[in-house]
């Protein structure tokens, strides 16, 4: 499970307000780090991930208008427990929707 998930009901009327996760680590995590689904206006700004096993943030579809600046991804890992039958890429950043903004993030 991710440490922080944002999951509407794309049914549901869409949320004017943002999502914020601001000056956040999270470290040594055993999963995603901020997983966003069918979730809008998203904003991740100035956090460090480190040390996650799977993608630090995963964006799927639906999930419009986000914005991702200033963040740190600290190495990204494929997890013991996933099966080698079928291939799930592994990202510092997996984004399955453009962003509105994206600045001044690293992966390494």
């Amino acid at each position: 499970h991710a440490s922080i998930l944002f999951k509407y009901d794309p049914a549901a009327p869409q949320r004017p307000r943002p999502n914020i996760v601001h000056g956040c680590a999270f470290s040594h995590n055993f999963n995603y780090g901020v997983v966003a689904d069918q979730a809008p206006n998203v904003r991740l700004e100035r956090n460090v991930f480190h040390r996650n096993f799977r993608s630090a943030v995963d964006m799927l579809r639906g999930s419009t208008n986000a914005t991702l600046t200033g963040n740190l991804v600290a190495g990204s890992f494929r997890s013991p427990d996933m099966s080698l039958l079928w291939i799930r890429p592994i990202a510092g950043y997996f984004l399955a929707e453009l962003p509105y903004e994206m600045s001044g993030n690293v992966a390494a």
